[in-house]
């Protein structure tokens, strides 16, 4: 799969870059790099017959690549845009029965939230209101919620310490210019509210630039356990011990998947 993926996410780039405007360029130029697209995060439907993948822009005005969600027919490769002007999207995921594609991109305040749109059309509609937004998520198997990772919220300043801009460097990157906190599992149903699943200390597995990306959120196929990475404290010095756990979602409990503590 992941080599038709691959396959699929060339073909795609092949059909946006053979425009008739680049094909009349008879050499390679700068002017001609500035209307290069990439494309990332091929997704295939369930039923295979659709790709979603994010489609990025340069914006040399504003030193930015903006990102919209396309989707390609799998057959004949006709490529198509879902979103307009959004600027920053991410992350797509087709529902388990592809009747839905979630995304990543910013609410009015610049926060990531998860936004869904329904393929039969229409806009997105936000799904979640995380007040740090969503660091990555995942669709529930029926298809009914979603589990996703955010910040804590900082405790509210008063006082001088309103004006203090120094923080504790402990065993995190030296070069941080903000607290990390820790991240913890959310539910969101598509037709209610949010739910807290975890919290404490420790933290989700999070990656800081220029990292890879953290492990994503796994849920069991019968929906009732999330096997998510995670580490004991929110500090760059101690992703090195990382390991798998496993949460009831309903009572809340956490056990650990293996017994290893690092590097998992």
């Amino acid at each position: 799969m992941s080599l038709l993926r691959t396959l699929l996410a060339c073909s795609v780039l092949l059909t946006l870059l053979t425009s008739r405007e680049v094909a009349a360029e008879s050499h390679y130029s700068f002017e001609l790099s500035r209307r290069v697209v990439g494309v990332s995060s091929p997704r295939v439907s369930p039923d295979g017959r659709s790709i979603a993948f994010i489609v990025a822009r340069p914006d040399f005005d504003r030193n930015h690549n903006d990102t919209e969600l396309w989707v390609a027919d799998a057959v004949s490769g006709q490529p198509r845009p879902l979103t307009f002007e959004r600027r920053t999207v991410s992350s797509p995921q087709w529902s388990p029965d592809g009747a839905l594609i979630a995304f990543l991109a910013p609410d009015d305040t610049d926060s990531p939230q998860v936004w869904v749109l329904a393929m039969r059309g229409g806009e997105a509609r936000r799904a979640t209101r995380a007040k740090t937004g969503v660091q990555h998520f995942a669709w529930r198997p029926d298809g009914r919620a979603i589990a996703y990772a955010s910040e804590d919220t900082l405790p509210a300043r008063t006082g001088e310490a309103r004006h203090i801009g120094t923080l504790q460097i402990e065993d995190q990157d030296l070069f941080l210019r903000r607290v990390v906190t820790s991240q913890h599992i959310w539910l969101q149903m598509l037709d209610g509210d949010a739910k807290r699943l975890t919290s404490g200390a420790w933290s989700v597995e999070f990656s800081l630039p220029p990292g890879s990306a953290p492990s994503k959120l796994s849920w069991s196929p019968e929906g009732s356990r999330i096997a998510f990475a995670r580490v004991p404290a929110p500090q760059s010095g101690r992703l090195d011990s990382v390991s798998l756990a496993v949460l009831d979602v309903t009572t809340g409990d956490i056990r650990p998947l293996t017994g290893v503590t690092r590097f998992e």
